[in-house]
């Protein structure tokens, strides 16, 4: 889980998957106090059935999680608009 840009984002998706991995988009939304609370959100991307999988791994760390798109690089410009 990693906050990037959105171009950066899709090159590190096109590097993984050209080389037979998975890759799933999750950048991470909130701040200090959120985060010691357990209460981060986490936007998701990438392909469904890998975010399913890793689901329950990544409940154990925060609260919130949605997925958003199938397509890398739509949550880092949707964290970018919410910034505004």
């Amino acid at each position: 889980m990693s906050t990037v840009d959105a171009d950066t984002s899709s090159k590190i998706s096109e590097a993984i998957t050209s080389k037979g991995g998975c890759f799933v988009e999750a950048p991470v939304s909130g701040s200090k106090k959120p985060a010691e609370d357990g209460q981060l959100v986490i936007l998701a991307a990438g392909d469904k059935v890998i975010y399913i999988l890793l689901f329950s791994c990544l409940m154990e760390q925060h609260s919130y999680y949605l997925w958003f798109a199938a397509q890398h690089g739509a949550c880092e410009k949707q964290q970018a608009l919410d910034s505004y």
